[in-house]
């Protein structure tokens, strides 16, 4: 059995995505339950309109997120069209994200981290197979 504390399940997104990043949020919370998704289910905002893409998020999960944190908001308006350079250097962050996803996890007691991109359906609760990493 996966325990509340063996998984922080994380994944980023920014405005232009929210919707996308909405219908994740309810293909987790499906496989998992409420009560585990309100534990352990982070978002990254990246870019520009992060607070839209906040309030979105919070309205659409239903209160089922631990937490929505901004990040880059100084990002070029072009962060969210793709082959941009804007969209790279965006996408360069990410395994900064990750690591500071990873930092969150460790303080707060979670044995493990996910990393998801928000265009990955679970049809499983993907914590029960996912390989571990110490």
């Amino acid at each position: 059995a996966v325990n509340d504390k063996s998984f922080l399940i994380v994944s980023e997104t920014n405005y232009a995505f929210a919707g996308l990043a909405c219908n994740w949020i309810k293909s987790v919370t499906r496989q998992i339950g409420e009560a585990a998704a309100k534990k352990a289910i982070v978002i990254y905002v990246t870019g520009q309109k992060g607070e839209e893409a906040r309030e979105i998020l919070q309205s659409c999960s239903g209160g089922t997120l631990r937490g929505v944190f901004l990040h880059d908001a100084e990002a070029p308006a072009t962060a969210e069209q793709w082959g941009t350079k804007g969209y790279f250097k965006s996408t360069t962050l990410k395994p900064k994200h990750m690591f500071e996803a990873f930092q969150l996890a460790q303080s707060l007691g979670f044995q493990h981290m996910m990393f998801n991109d928000v265009d990955v359906a679970w049809k499983a609760d993907l914590r029960k197979t996912a390989p571990r990493v110490d």
